[in-house]
């Protein structure tokens, strides 16, 4: 058995720091990307729980007001007018 030198040693010692340092970022890494997978799907639902409202208030509006649609720069209900043409 041969005894390495204490230069090499050191190399060793520092290629050793250097390969747990990398291992601790990639596990950080994927814990973080896990987490963002995690909250993209929270707000997914958030964002599909938010069209339902919508959708539920745009149908509340036709009810009352008649068939139209929501302008939502001015907040006003704008109603369809049918031309009655008779051919």
């Amino acid at each position: 058995m041969i005894n390495l030198t204490k230069k090499e040693q050191e190399s060793m010692l520092n290629l050793s720091k250097e390969f747990v340092s990398i291992h601790q970022e990639i596990l950080q890494v994927e814990k973080t990307i896990k987490e963002m997978e995690d909250r993209s799907c929270e707000l997914i639902s958030q964002l599909e729980r938010c069209r339902e409202n919508e959708s539920d208030f745009i149908c509340k509006l036709e009810k009352k007001y008649g068939i139209g649609s929501l302008d939502p720069i001015n907040l006003v209900w704008k109603k369809e007018t049918v031309n009655n043409e008779v051919h």
